[in-house]
């Protein structure tokens, strides 16, 4: 499953609306949420370089993130 809303003027949605749609639907928890939204930056448009930075952000604010 990968989530991305590519268009908010055409399809009248938010991306968090998205997430938390799937969220209820199919009863996802924090760290599924985290561990799709971790997967979508293979998707994005942009080198390598910037997926990495990316990623680590992403790893960086996991363990707060998932704390609360």
């Amino acid at each position: 499953m990968n989530e991305k809303t590519d268009d908010r003027g055409v399809f009248d949605c938010s991306l968090s609306g998205e997430y938390l749609i799937m969220a209820n639907s199919f009863s996802l928890t924090k760290k599924n949420l985290f561990d799709l939204s971790y997967q979508t930056i293979d998707s994005i448009f942009s080198d390598d370089e910037m997926k990495q930075q990316l990623r680590q952000m992403w790893k960086d604010e996991k363990l707060l993130l998932l704390q609360n």
